[in-house]
């Protein structure tokens, strides 16, 4: 799972390193070395940089899925869960919702985290 994850940071961060300048030295490579046209070179930099924000996109959306597997996997509490139980906590007269938080923080203190 780890080796899941920092393949899917690493995919992340290398593609959001192909920044603009860096796709620009490419084309001024490839444009020394081929002796392409301005022109030529101006069309494969814009197909550079178009892959490159789908490569992003795609890489942002993998890692959000592998977080939320992560997450689903090891039962931890989303904000939408978070903010539900605080919905239902403010409804409570405030007296029942100091014992409540009372009785859910002596829980999580008992906890001992899961070793993998």
């Amino acid at each position: 799972m780890k080796d899941i994850l920092k393949k899917g940071v690493f995919t992340g961060l290398g593609l959001a390193l192909a920044t603009k300048d860096k796709l620009e030295s490419i084309v001024e490579e490839v444009k020394a070395e081929s002796e392409i046209s301005e022109k030529e070179g101006e069309v494969l930099y814009n197909k550079l940089f178009e892959k490159s924000a789908e490569y992003r996109t795609d890489a942002e959306e993998f890692i959000e899925k592998i977080v939320n597997s992560t997450v689903e996997k090891l039962n931890l509490a989303t904000k939408e869960d978070i903010d539900k139980i605080n919905e239902r906590l403010e409804k409570l007269d405030p007296t029942e919702s100091e014992v409540l938080v009372e009785e859910i923080s002596d829980s999580l203190d008992k906890l001992e985290p899961k070793e993998s």
